[in-house]
């Protein structure tokens, strides 16, 4: 869920789909397949549903996975914030060892693939109608590359993190935690 539910350089729906790829994507696996479940609040413009329908499936493109199957519902206007969209993906994992927290090790490297804070600068800005010149656009894009070449290179991935869910600060307790044998996973 997000709002607003269209912000500089994305939606709800790319990010739905985008943000479930890189899940598996994290995990070490190749986002093959996802199934969309779609609530819909009675009143919902058909122009942005087709909108969020259109940017779905160009984000499905880019993360190269097909949307498989889907659900619809409609509920009363006021009991949907205008479109929920869940998502779940199937994947192929690519990774030779697991990828999890519990690999981390003294003297690994922390590798950040771009700015920090551009998603949720994004979307805040969007919020609270700021005018930023220029402005922030949302980082959200497929990781599944960045980590297929890291694995066809031979590196061996310990852990890997999407920070659009909190940021660094964050990712890095919640791998602390873990590394604690905390429930952070």
């Amino acid at each position: 869920m997000v709002q607003p539910l269209e912000f500089p350089g994305g939606d709800i729906g790319s990010l739905a789909v985008i943000g479930t790829a890189n899940d598996l994507a994290m995990a070490g696996a190749r986002p093959l397949h996802l199934s969309v479940a779609l609530l819909l609040e009675e009143g919902l413009p058909l122009a942005l549903l087709r909108r969020l329908v259109a940017s779905m499936a160009a984000a499905a493109r880019a993360c190269e996975l097909t949307i498989v199957t889907g659900d619809t519902k409609v509920v009363e206007r006021g009991k949907a914030d205008g479109i929920f969209i869940t998502t779940s993906g199937i994947g192929a994992v690519q990774a030779p060892t697991p990828i999890h927290p519990t690999a981390i090790c003294p003297g690994d490297q922390l590798l950040v693939s771009g700015d920090l804070g551009r998603h949720g600068v994004a979307i805040l800005a969007a919020r609270h109608g700021l005018a930023l010149v220029p402005p922030v656009l949302s980082d959200c894009a497929p990781l599944w590359p960045q980590v297929r070449a890291l694995l066809e290179a031979g590196v061996r991935i310990h852990c890997l993190r999407d920070l659009t869910r909190g940021g660094l600060a964050s990712a890095l307790h919640e791998l602390a935690e873990a590394g604690r044998g905390g429930a952070g996973d």
